[in-house]
Order: C-alpha cells, then structure tokens, then sequence
C-alpha cells in the first residue's frame, strides 16, 4: 500500500473541507490495491471479508463514499456495456478496453493526448476532459470456440 497515495488524497480531501474517514480510508486502500474494477457490492464485500471492523458498513454507506472520492477526482467511474458502475483508483490519464462478452476491464495507454483547452467544438461549451472507451473482445473470451465465429467471421468454427 502507498501511504503517499493516502496521504495525498487525505490533504486533497482537507483543502475541500471535507474529512479522511476511516470508511473512505479503507475503500481508498483497497482501491489502491485493486487493477479489476471492482463494484460496489465487490469492494463491500472484500472490505467486510479483509476487515472485521468494518463488516457492519452498508453498500449504501460504500457508494455514499464513492461518490465523494469521484467528485474530488480521486477514483474514477466507468460504466460497463451492462450498465453496472466500476471503480478505478488509477487518475493517470488512460483508457479502458471492455470486453463485450466476460465484462473485463483492461487499462490502456496511448501516448497521444489531446489538447483539451485548444478544442474549440461550441462556443458554449468548455471540454474538461477526453475519455477513449474501447469495446470488444477480450483475448481469454475469443480463445472460447463459441465466440471465435463472433470475433473472427471469417473463419469456419470446427
């Protein structure tokens, strides 16, 4: 666990008047850990199972928490095809690749990055961020001879 990590979200949470609970210490540190994005009923769940003192914490008091980290940017929320909300503690810019058909979510970086403050698409409107989501089917997912007629169409499923 990165306890600069934690150390920088507790003073970014203090500079917005707002306090370091123990709640959302925990779901930060299991956040930190985490590469799979995981929902909220996942990080209850986890967070119940790892820490016996926090077992009595509702979903509702998770995604309370939750909300409030992604409005101080310090997780972010991606939306699979299915509608269902994810987490991700990684703010570096990058981008997802979802899976279609298992649901995974893999990180993806490309070094091209807009210049946000220099687009101009509508004089009433001001572009904060650009966010590159990429659909399709993951590697495991088209190894599965049921889905190789879906991924490659063009050869024969024996």
């Amino acid at each position: 666990m990165d306890d600069a990590l934690l150390e920088q979200a507790t003073v970014k949470l203090r500079e917005a008047g707002v306090r370091m609970t123990p709640q959302r210490r925990v779901i930060l540190e299991y956040l930190y850990q985490q590469r799979n994005h995981p929902t909220a009923d996942d990080i209850h769940r986890e967070i119940g199972a790892k820490y016996p003192e926090f077992r009595a914490l509702s979903v509702t008091t998770i995604y309370n928490n939750l909300k409030t980290l992604k409005k101080y940017g310090l997780i972010k929320e991606i939306y699979t095809q299915a509608g269902i909300a994810r987490y991700d503690s990684n703010i570096d810019h990058h981008h997802h690749l979802l899976c279609t058909v298992c649901g995974s979510i893999a990180d993806y970086y490309y070094p091209l990055r807009f210049p946000v403050d220099e687009l101009r698409i509508d004089s009433d409107f001001t572009v904060e961020d650009i966010y590159v989501e990429l659909r399709g089917i993951c590697r495991l997912c088209k190894t599965q001879p049921e889905l190789q007629a879906v991924s490659q169409p063009d050869q024969k499923v024996t």
